[in-house]
């Protein structure tokens, strides 16, 4: 049985990272290609701009265009974020200082889980010996 258990984990996983792994080629790629779009858009801009008021004013009229789609999309990032951010962390105090009680409680449930596990794996003979 837990040669079962494990075969099938370890099918799940591996089926998992690949899912992943080509959701991440998809991504890429659907970026990739968006780029090239967003690329050509401006040239066929530029183009046309060029023709109606000349290479210097399209150039100035697609660079500035740009550059305020960039600062806008920055802002809107940076508050995104910071509210994000904000709301995300946590509003607790510092931890209390542990006593020595406190130190005694935590070597004592490690001992018990240690032996806890010690017994399981020697029940199912997991245990060497």
């Amino acid at each position: 049985m837990n040669r079962f258990l494990g075969d099938t984990m370890h099918g799940m996983a591996r089926d998992g990272v690949q899912k992943l792994l080509l959701l991440i080629l998809l991504g890429l790629s659907a970026f990739l290609i968006g780029t090239a779009g967003f690329g050509f858009l401006i040239a066929c801009g530029f183009l046309m701009l060029s023709t109606a008021w000349g290479a210097e004013l399209a150039a100035l009229a697609l660079g500035l265009g740009l550059t305020l789609l960039a600062v806008v999309l920055g802002i809107w990032v940076k508050r995104h974020w910071w509210n994000t951010a904000r709301t995300m962390a946590p509003e607790t105090d510092a931890p209390a200082a542990k006593t020595p009680e406190d130190a005694g409680r935590d070597a004592a449930s490690q001992v018990a889980f240690t032996a806890a596990f010690v017994l399981g794996r020697y029940l199912i003979g997991g245990g060497r010996g």
